[in-house]
């Protein structure tokens, strides 16, 4: 019989729980040889919390040798426990290290503040601090000497009730006061109620954990086709690249002939914040009207990503109000891996023999994405 010297257990816990269990010292999170995130990894992550999306899992080490740990996380000291010893065993973060160090930073000061026994001392000065925008929805990352928006709420107050409560205030001032303010709680919601799975080991074979744990930070070696991912996206009026989600706007016309409607110009475009060029690459409302009495209907580029938002466009195409080549072109370049760039380079690959096409225009397999991905790269070819 094997001899087992690993107990696990895999729970999940609510991200505020986990992230005071780091400051009250009973998580101890050791120093990490990963570099630390830069700043756009960390506010894809805050951002990927604010929906909903899973964010990887934890590993904790439950042992009675004593290890190193860090005794301050950001500008926040910890609060030291006991350390094991004489059988009694404590618990170390060895797997997630730099994603929770990224969140404590963020969000861990309102523990301090919080905490009625040392709230009076003063944390360290911080360089940066992390915010959310609640009238654009988009989180930043602000310098101390930067000058911030009224509408941008600090995230290190997030688990802060009282300030969350005067910000609300200060925000019902404004004329969509109210709408920023339910903004400001679904943030606070997205947060309280986001869950991480972690996976618990007991085991005071420390070093056979860590090896085992390092397995996963090999890569396997992956067809170019389960590879594919869309990481950006290309806007139809300026053709530069649209970065984030957040950055991106999906607009069409509509003009109601008789009893029906009828739709034109189904495109994906920078939203205004974020376009290059000074006038936006959006629709002109008012020029398009006088044009052929067409309205503008549009939706942010989130709304259109993930299942629901493929059943927002499968809508569109039920209800005849958008041609169906421009609809299944859409959902070929938000929802088919890769698609977004490749559909520059496959008629090119095409005419090259790279490819050869065996389905209907317009519809293509992952892997022919992929071989067309893979000639673009060898030519040199952008985007």
């Amino acid at each position: 019989m094997v001899s087992r010297s690993v107990q696990q257990e895999v729970i999940v816990r609510r991200l505020p729980d986990l992230l005071r269990a780091v400051y009250e010292g009973r998580l101890r999170v050791p120093s990490s040889d990963q570099p630390p995130w830069d700043d756009k990894r960390r506010l894809k992550l805050l951002e990927a919390i604010y929906r909903g999306l899973p964010v990887g899992s934890l590993t904790v080490l439950r042992t009675t040798v004593e290890l190193d740990y860090r005794h301050t996380l950001g500008t926040v000291p910890l609060r030291e426990q006991p350390g094991p010893g004489q059988g009694s065993a404590g618990d170390y973060l060895v797997d997630g290290i730099e994603l929770v160090t990224t969140l404590f930073e963020a969000l861990g000061p309102a523990f301090w503040r919080n905490d009625g026994a040392r709230g009076h001392r003063p944390l360290a000065p911080a360089e940066a601090r992390l915010a959310f925008d609640v009238q654009t929805r988009t989180f930043q990352n602000r310098r101390s000497d930067e000058t911030w928006r009224v509408t941008e709420y600090a995230l290190e107050n997030l688990f802060d009730a009282e300030r969350q409560h005067g910000f609300a205030k200060s925000l019902r001032q404004f004329s969509d006061g109210e709408r920023m303010a339910n903004r400001l709680a679904h943030l606070v919601d997205a947060f309280f109620d986001f869950n991480l799975p972690v996976i618990t080991i007991a085991s005071d074979d420390v070093e056979a954990v860590q090896s085992a744990l390092a397995i996963r930070l090999v890569p396997a070696s992956l067809p170019r086709e389960h590879q594919l991912t869309t990481t950006c996206w290309y806007c139809d009026t300026c053709a530069q690249r649209i970065e984030q989600p957040r950055d991106g706007w999906v607009e069409w016309l509509v003009r109601r002939e008789g009893t029906q409607w009828i739709g034109r110009g189904l495109r994906l475009v920078h939203h205004q914040p974020a376009s290059p060029l000074p006038q936006g690459c959006q629709y002109d409302d008012q020029q398009e009207f006088t044009r052929d009495r067409s309205t503008l209907r549009d939706l942010p580029l989130e709304d259109f990503l993930g299942p629901d938002g493929l059943t927002r466009l499968l809508m569109l195409l039920d209800q005849y109000e958008l041609p169906r080549a421009e609809v299944i072109e859409m959902i070929n370049r938000l929802h088919v891996p890769g698609y977004e760039r490749a559909r520059f380079h496959i008629p090119d690959a095409v005419a090259a023999g790279v490819i050869d096409l065996n389905l209907p225009e317009g519809f293509y397999r992952q892997r022919q994405i992929a071989n067309a991905l893979e000639w673009a790269d060898r030519e040199g070819r952008k985007p």
